[in-house]
């Protein structure tokens, strides 16, 4: 018992001082069934648009793209900042959150190469979502290519480990399946939610572009 008491009050300091602080992380990472990772994450040094946690497709990614199942994250000149030819990313880091605050991440495309041999497209979850406690993650389908008659899920949270969407290939990525990424901090409860939470820790937006694909 004395144990269990300890425990609650170390989660409830961590979760007193994670607000006094109002900084909020996550972390979490997607691969294709083509073997290519996209990872988000936060940085306190992050800023929106280009800087040096973004990461871009590298040569031989690019290389490949003809003959792999492809996942990036799409940017292109004057998206949020981003100053840089358009292009994809294999890494987006954004600055922390704060209380009730939202980061949307855009633009994340699925596609296959058109060289691929026609088989489901997959997303995994690398592993389960790093998320600041009061941290909420859903991923959305917003548009599927026009050839493509899908009629599944089109919102995953961080208990879905794994998304299977029907083949689609091209060789204009920004015609594949289309996501968006929201990532919502609660508004910072009461100091009683907060002894809920500790107690149960012991129990157990749009861009103005024209889009491709079909909106769901």
């Amino acid at each position: 018992m004395i144990r269990k008491v300890f425990v609650l009050i170390s989660v409830l300091v961590a979760a007193s001082s994670q607000m006094a602080f109002g900084q909020y992380q996550y972390s979490f990472s997607y691969e294709s069934n083509g073997g290519i990772k996209t990872i988000f994450e936060t940085s306190e040094s992050a800023k929106i648009g280009l800087d040096g946690g973004d990461v871009l497709w590298d040569s031989s990614i690019i290389a490949d793209v003809d003959k792999s199942i492809n996942l990036g994250i799409y940017k292109e000149n004057g998206q949020e900042g981003w100053d840089s030819d358009a292009s994809f990313l294999v890494r987006e880091e954004r600055p922390t959150l704060k209380g009730g605050e939202t980061a949307v991440i855009r633009e994340i495309y699925l596609w296959a190469g058109t060289s691929v041999q026609p088989t489901d497209l997959e997303l995994r979850l690398l592993s389960p979502p790093q998320l600041s406690p009061g941290v909420s993650y859903r991923l959305k389908l917003m548009s599927v290519p026009e050839s493509v008659n899908y009629k599944g899920p089109t919102e995953w949270g961080a208990e879905d480990a794994s998304i299977v969407l029907p083949f689609y290939s091209t060789n204009d990525g920004t015609t594949g399946y289309r996501f968006n990424a929201f990532i919502t901090v609660v508004p910072e409860p009461s100091c009683m939610a907060a002894l809920v939470m500790a107690l149960a820790c012991t129990g157990g937006i749009a861009l103005k572009r024209t889009k491709k694909g079909r909106s769901i």
